[in-house]
């Protein structure tokens, strides 16, 4: 992922509702980030932050939060990877359920797509 260097960052949300759920977005020190070797994360399982590299560029930090949305939603949607009911799901069930969850956070924060598609690459 691309650091930010010098180069202007756009203002990036400080929120995001996932499934029924509102998490704050914090810039997370790069320093910090880079010696935990992540680009982001949630703290705790049952925490409500969200936090990314405040060093990346804003196509990186946008793609960060993407996948961090992802792996909440996943977490939302009860895809929890050490439960044993995951492996009788189907594949059409898992990305049912995916599907379904960003629907429900594109519908709850009708802004999102629209940061997406301008700093996606």
């Amino acid at each position: 992922m691309a650091k930010a260097g010098n180069k202007k960052k756009l203002k990036h949300p400080t929120s995001v509702t996932v499934i029924s759920r509102v998490f704050k977005i914090e810039e997370w020190n790069s320093v910090e980030a880079d010696r935990a070797n992540m680009f982001g994360r949630t703290i705790g399982e049952k925490s409500t932050i969200i936090q990314i590299d405040d060093g990346l560029d804003d196509p990186a930090w946008a793609l960060t939060l993407h996948h961090e949305i992802t792996h909440l939603i996943f977490m939302e949607m009860g895809l929890n990877l050490q439960s044993k009911s995951l492996g009788s799901l189907s594949e059409e069930d898992i990305v049912l359920r995916l599907s379904n969850g960003w629907a429900a956070v594109y519908r709850a924060n009708p802004w999102l797509l629209d940061f997406f598609s301008a700093h996606l690459r």
